[in-house]
């Protein structure tokens, strides 16, 4: 039997298995699929970035838990400095982050708060498919943060795209290409082309395509002479990527045992707690960690009802919200068990989700918990963090505070 069993594999998961080994516990983590931090855009928010009214939370500045300032260093491919970084989206917006993956280029850095003249940022204008660097310079530059900075963005054409088939790549593969040196180097002499030609630039903004394995940001801007880094691109592109590649890494030094699997039933015997997997193996721990992700993660089920087809009755109600491991509990919310009034077809989705629900229940239901993750009812011994937990904030430096948290008390209490 060990110490500490962790249950799920992304950002609060990675962060409890780490404090605990830190702790001195033995430790497992078992790792099912990639969950919702697989989708990570790279981007480090504390609180959420926007609230439902348009005001900005994270230029704040929000001081960064110090557990998950630990695991950001296990994992080595983040940056969280004194000051909000800013950053670009593919969507047009430029959004604040309390951090940010190490691959995206820092705006604010170029250009301070308070400054007014920034500078001007190279765009490389290319044939590939996700990449429209004339579409996406107009809406940068009519963005009010850029425009408070004195930042301007300028498409220029350039050859970044090596391949044929490049044109119509996803971003990630592409990024990964970019892990080879060499491709690198090639990207680099593209770029010192472009720059020769004419032109003041203060940096170089590129599609996300700067490594997988690990950012390659740094490395490219030094070949270049010029701060060159990312935008943020769409779900499931190469920051997700990172961080797999990097969890993967800080499990290993911290001589974390991994088992591949997923977890269907938490149940006590014996005094200790087991962890039964689909596979019919089955882990004893003396505490478990439940960080298996919130409704997008797959550890809490939304199901609306149970109509098959159009106007059939249901044959009976059922609960709207329930996990997907059993022998945990029950849903709450706002510190108490869920209770959700409905019909036969469930609760409505437009209901509970946001923009529609001025506090949407989806960001909210999951295990009730502690601040220090300790279950409030159920078994003894089990811990929930991360999207799970409810009543939290649902973001990355969230995830990764509240793992930590729970991993530290639940090898101090073993």
């Amino acid at each position: 039997m060990i110490d500490v069993a962790v249950v799920g594999g992304g950002a609060a998961g990675v962060a409890a298995c780490v404090a605990a080994a830190a702790a001195g516990a033995s430790t497992s983590i078992v790792l099912g699929g990639s969950g919702a931090s697989a989708l990570s855009c790279g981007a480090l928010d504390v609180a959420p970035w926007e609230d439902e009214r348009g005001g900005s939370r994270g230029e704040e500045g929000a001081e960064v838990d110090a557990g998950a300032l630990a695991v950001l260093r296990a994992l080595g491919i983040y940056d969280v400095g004194a000051r909000p970084a800013l950053l670009a989206t593919t969507a047009g917006i430029v959004r604040p982050a309390r951090g940010r993956d190490a691959a995206l280029l820092d705006l604010a850095s170029i250009a301070p708060a308070g400054s007014t003249g920034g500078g001007a940022v190279l765009l490389p204008r290319c044939d590939q498919h996700g990449w429209d660097a004339t579409a996406l310079a107009r809406a940068w530059n009519d963005a009010p943060r850029a425009r408070a900075r004195g930042l301007t963005f300028v498409p220029v054409d350039a050859q970044i795209t090596r391949y044929r088939e490049e044109r119509t790549l996803r971003d990630a593969e592409i990024a990964e290409r970019h892990d080879d040196r060499d491709r690198l180097a090639w990207l680099a002499d593209r770029l010192r082309d472009v720059l020769a030609r004419g032109g003041d630039f203060a940096a170089v903004l590129l599609p996300p395509w700067l490594g997988v394995a690990a950012p390659r940001a740094r490395e490219l801007g030094e070949r270049v002479g010029l701060p060159c880094g990312e935008c943020i691109g769409h779900l499931a592109g190469p920051s997700g990527q990172r961080f797999l590649r990097a969890r993967d890494r800080a499990i290993d030094a911290a001589r974390v045992d991994r088992i591949d699997g997923w977890a269907r039933a938490v149940e006590a015997t014996d005094g200790a707690l087991r962890v039964e997997l689909e596979d019919g193996r089955a882990i004893g721990a003396s505490r478990v960690v439940l960080a298996c992700g919130g409704v997008l993660g797959g550890g809490v089920r939304y199901d609306p009802g149970d109509a098959r087809f159009a106007g059939a009755m249901p044959s009976a109600a059922r609960p709207t919200f329930s996990f997907a491991i059993d022998g945990i509990g029950e849903p709450g919310i706002h510190g108490r068990p869920l209770e959700l009034a409905g019909s036969l077809f469930g609760a409505p989705p437009e209901g509970i989700a946001w923009p529609l629900a001025d506090d949407p229940l989806l960001e909210r239901v999951g295990l009730l918990a502690g601040a220090e993750g300790r279950a409030l009812a159920g078994l003894p011994g089990l811990y929930a963090c991360g999207d799970l937990a409810a009543d939290r904030p649902r973001t990355f430096l969230e995830a990764l505070a509240a793992g930590a948290r729970a991993g530290a008390r639940a090898a101090e209490d073993r």
